[in-house]
């Protein structure tokens, strides 16, 4: 988003080497800044915004690539904070749903979960940032420690129960890896197996690796009916205890 605010002098842009300028024109310019829309121009090479101009009379020079807006609304893409599209980005690396809807960057390890491709239960941060880039994806990936992913890879088909100090301590190696791998935070899905056999103890234990890394806290919270409010109790005794923003 901060991208759209960047300016580049003229004669930097003669210098960098690299592919020819776009340069689309004719549109209303979102900036990101919840500032009020503008009728303009935005020059691109390659991966970098060079310039946003307003009005509507481009300087044109003989290596632009003119892209006629006809008037539709340009924006930075979307961050979709909560996605469940890295399921399925192996057999649809283009991620033509995400991306036609604005979306280029979606967030995963959503509800405590992170499986694999071949429907492995467990794939760590770094495996999964590592496979998507060799596929490669067509969207930019980031990425949650996912509490029932790892607390089955830890205690196996033996989750109905609460975990030991052992087990814990174990779950707690593998978060401070995917944060060293750059998690931005743990997620829970706290009502589903086998995050739903878990205490409250166990989680802020957990929690408190990933505020060690300045994490954040996700949850599919423990009830979404009956015990609602315990719930929501819970996630911020959570938060409070493990000082981690929820």
């Amino acid at each position: 988003m901060l991208g759209l605010n960047y300016r580049i002098s003229a004669l930097e842009e003669i210098l960098i080497d690299g592919p020819p300028t776009i340069l689309i024109t004719n549109v209303m310019i979102y900036d990101g800044t919840g500032s009020k829309p503008f009728k303009g121009q935005v020059r691109i090479r390659g991966d970098r915004i060079l310039h946003v101009e307003r009005g509507n009379h481009p300087q044109l020079s003989s290596d632009n690539q003119v892209i006629d807006g006809k008037g539709l609304d340009l924006a930075p893409g979307f961050i979709d904070t909560h996605s469940h599209h890295d399921i399925g980005l192996d057999i649809e690396p283009n991620a033509t749903a995400v991306i036609t809807q604005g979306v280029t960057t979606i967030v995963r390890g959503m509800d405590g979960f992170s499986n694999g491709p071949d429907d492995a239960d467990y794939f760590s941060v770094n495996q999964h940032l590592e496979y998507f880039q060799s596929i490669p994806v067509a969207i930019n990936v980031a990425s949650f420690s996912a509490h029932n992913s790892i607390r089955l890879e830890v205690m196996g088909e033996d989750f109905k129960r609460e975990a030991t100090a052992k087990e814990i301590m174990a779950m707690a190696s593998l978060i401070e890896l995917d944060m060293r791998s750059g998690a931005y935070g743990l997620s829970t899905g706290l009502e589903y197996d086998p995050g739903i056999f878990s205490s409250t103890l166990e989680v802020i234990e957990l929690a408190k690796v990933a505020a060690n890394y300045d994490g954040k806290y996700k949850s599919h919270i423990r009830s979404e009916d009956r015990e609602y409010w315990e719930a929501i109790d819970e996630t911020i005794e959570i938060g409070r205890q493990a000082k981690i923003p929820v």
